[in-house]
């Protein structure tokens, strides 16, 4: 037995019986976007005096024109009615409309389902984008020891073959040049307005008490320890490290190292191993340069502002100088080069074939090259702690 219910539509957009016990709503007229305000009229409505404990049929057989805005609003209404909705009377043409907006037109009833955390975007994203940065950073560790192997296993070739050797040294000699020797001026410069603002800064708080000339105990302290090398090493890394993705990268782009690889030369040994072993031997020399003009950039400040003479400094720097902190300092240095030599091969190798890649390559290579120096220079703190050096 069929009964009008009260809550019929009067623009007969959205009509409800009842049939058995079980809500019919059908759907009649031109469901097309000109009828958009007739149509959420009726859906609004619809949806406001549904229930939880409603078991409704959505009947679509007397709909006369429909598109897809007409769909979309009946999506919207099947997702928003409190209660369990099932569609029937679809046409060919709903069902590929419905297809089109990507709603399974032989869904039944439906019902929502508690969401998981891994259910909301924002999380998923997360996790996937942890996901692959963890996978990346895993495959850059394996290609990062693959080169230092390769280097490694490269030294004893180059001394048991003298031929070998004569194609590393000139490459060598050369390398040291342009990482070392260009890089003097700048090294220089930089560490005696360091050490001058160390010095400066910390006679200037040490004042307060009478006790100016422990800025000398503490320049000799931080400077030879830990300000040398690191700074040595972070300015090594932008130059440096930069110059050699540039250079290894502008070659893969013009097929340089293709062509290098057909004439049957070792590219470990004219490439990878010469620059590599530049930075070792380059920075350690760099650091002793960079400390001895942090010290003399503080003696001027001292003198310049407490009037110590240079001779009660450099006796007082003497004796709180020990051979323990000089070597404490450059011992990191080789680690420190080695580290950021084997980051701008990586990268270096990873260019692309247009110049966009080498831009992003010599960015990532600063930024790593400089993070595995802090990396290194703090696990060297940790082990002399634990030493008691």
């Amino acid at each position: 037995m069929k009964t009008k219910l009260e809550n019929s539509i009067s623009t007969n957009i959205i009509s409800s019986t009842s049939e058995n016990g079980v809500k019919v709503f059908r759907l009649t007229g031109s469901w097309r976007s000109a009828e958009i305000s007739k149509i959420s009229k009726g859906i609004l409505i619809t949806i406001n005096k549904s229930t939880q404990e409603d078991l409704a049929i959505v009947d679509l057989l007397e709909i006369t024109e429909i598109d897809t805005i007409g769909v979309a609003a009946i999506i919207y209404f099947t997702e928003k009615y409190r209660g369990k909705i099932q569609l029937q009377g679809m046409t060919a043409h709903m069902e590929q409309l419905f297809s089109i907006m990507s709603l399974n037109p032989n869904n039944k009833l439906k019902q929502k389902k508690p969401k998981d955390i891994f259910s909301y975007d924002i999380f998923r994203k997360f996790y996937h984008y942890i996901r692959k940065k963890a996978f990346k950073s895993i495959n850059n560790s394996l290609i990062q020891l693959h080169i230092l192997g390769l280097v490694i296993s490269n030294v004893g070739a180059l001394f048991v073959n003298i031929h070998k050797f004569k194609e590393f040294f000139p490459s060598l000699i050369r390398q040291i040049y342009y990482v070392g020797v260009t890089g003097v001026p700048v090294i220089i410069l930089i560490s005696f307005v360091t050490g001058a603002v160390i010095a400066q800064q910390g006679a200037f708080q040490l004042s307060n008490f009478g006790a100016e000339i422990f800025a000398i105990d503490l320049m000799s302290i931080l400077q030879l320890r830990e300000i040398g090398v690191l700074l040595t090493a972070v300015m090594v890394a932008g130059r440096s490290g930069s110059a050699i993705v540039a250079e290894i990268g502008s070659m893969k782009i013009n097929e340089e190292i293709d062509s290098i690889k057909t004439i049957g030369i070792d590219i470990v040994r004219v490439l990878i191993s010469p620059r590599i072993w530049a930075l070792i031997i380059s920075l350690p020399l760099l650091t002793i340069l960079a400390n001895c003009s942090a010290i003399v950039g503080a003696s001027i400040i001292i003198w310049k502002y407490y009037d110590i003479p240079f001779s009660v400094f450099f006796a007082r720097f003497h004796s709180t100088a020990t051979l323990g902190n000089v070597f404490t300092g450059l011992i990191k240095a080789p680690f420190m080069a080695c580290a950021i030599g084997i980051v701008a091969m990586k990268e270096g190798f990873g260019v692309g074939t247009n110049s966009d890649s080498l831009g992003e390559r010599v960015t990532t290579c600063v930024v790593q090259s400089i993070s595995m120096v802090i990396i290194i220079d703090s696990l060297f703190a940790m082990f002399y702690f634990a030493i008691g050096i």
